[in-house]
């Protein structure tokens, strides 16, 4: 695993994608949750090898059904969205609640809009507040400095809950500094 990461990522080495494909399939194999839920996002976007949609998803499933929280929400979000895989709602709410309940932000904004709506459940307005408040109190931390670090300079996007982006040096340009100070960390820039 350690070594296929390094190949992705040029940690110390060059960049392989293709030997780092073989290195975290043969990890997932031996059953590394994290090496399953990577290399099905690497065949799902084809990053080193060709695009197997059909083989991400049976790995990314197993990492999920494994307990691995990012697996679980991506998992559930592609059941969503039909992303590779049928769309099954009912089968999609399951994933993101246990996603959300593992406090994946974006698991219970997503959970959260599908009881509001009866995106393939049943309503329950009740539910579906909680849900969405306990995204946006997780949200609202970020914003107020909470969990904002003194090491580097953070940026962040216009925040719309279900399009949470994750955030790169290389995508500077498409975000703004925040225009109050951030709690203790005094760098004038939250991460969200």
């Amino acid at each position: 695993y350690e070594y296929g990461m390094m190949l992705k990522n040029g940690d110390g080495i060059a960049i392989d994608k293709k030997e780092a494909a073989r290195y975290l399939k043969m990890s997932a194999d031996k059953g590394n949750v994290k090496a399953m839920n990577i290399y099905g996002s690497i065949l799902c976007n084809g990053d080193g090898v060709g695009v197997d949609k059909k083989e991400a998803i049976r790995y990314i499933k197993m990492s999920a059904d494994k307990g691995f929280e990012n697996a679980i929400y991506k998992y559930g979000f592609m059941l969503l969205k039909g992303d590779g895989i049928a769309v099954d709602k009912k089968e999609a709410s399951r994933y993101l609640k246990m996603s959300a309940d593992k406090g994946n932000e974006k698991a219970m904004y997503d959970y959260g809009m599908m009881l509001q709506n009866g995106d393939g459940i049943d309503i329950d307005k009740k539910e579906a507040e909680r849900y969405l408040s306990m995204s946006n109190m997780k949200q609202r931390k970020w914003i107020m400095g909470v969990q904002c670090s003194n090491i580097g300079t953070y940026w962040y996007t216009d925040y719309q809950r279900s399009n949470y982006l994750e955030m790169t040096k290389n995508k500077k340009q498409q975000m703004h500094p925040v225009k109050k100070k951030t709690g203790h960390c005094g760098n004038g820039y939250a991460k969200i």
